[in-house]
């Protein structure tokens, strides 16, 4: 991400930035950003701050954000503003929407160590064999299945609906050749 270095010294610096960002249906906006802060969870960076476009504190996942540059406007950081809470509670209500929203039921094997990738998510077990669970989660549909899971996936086989099997194996190949 080599807009990281901008969005941190924003962050510190507590100047406005300027993004263009994609968001997960591939639409893409232009915003003014005051910046509150970074959260990395399970691998992935977070930017919240306060969006000028829509009057309220937003979440931005970094690696959705195309370009930025940081302004010379300053702002001031908000008093009763808790990064933390915010972000804790950001990540429940998405969660929430999502269930509500969104069903992708993803079937697969997986060994112990998946297990530490699945915290917070909705899953069950179908079976278990020494040490493999068949799992059934709930991934939110396909393309966030191949795109904001993939460590989950990286880690399991035998993976169903055929249609999410085929479009991995596709970017695992196309992967695997750019590396070659």
């Amino acid at each position: 991400m080599p807009q990281l270095d901008t969005i941190l010294q924003s962050v510190f610096q507590l100047h406005k930035l300027k993004i263009t960002y994609q968001k997960i249906n591939q639409e893409v906006s232009a915003r003014t950003i005051r910046p509150y802060g970074i959260v990395i969870k399970e691998m992935i960076w977070y930017l919240i701050g306060y969006c000028e476009s829509s009057f309220t504190i937003r979440m931005f996942r970094c690696d959705r954000i195309m370009d930025c540059t940081r302004l010379e406007d300053t702002f001031i950081y908000p008093k009763n503003f808790e990064l933390k809470s915010y972000f804790k509670d950001a990540m429940k209500g998405f969660q929430q929407k999502c269930a509500l929203e969104e069903q992708y039921l993803v079937t697969m094997v997986v060994n112990e160590k998946t297990f530490c990738y699945l915290k917070g998510m909705e899953y069950s077990i179908v079976w278990h064999e020494k040490d493999r669970w068949k799992i059934c989660i709930n991934l939110y549909g396909f393309e966030n299945a191949q795109n904001d899971y993939w460590n989950i996936i990286m880690n399991a086989t035998c993976i169903e609906p055929p249609e999410l099997r085929k479009a991995l194996y596709k970017k695992l190949s196309a992967h695997l050749e750019d590396m070659q």
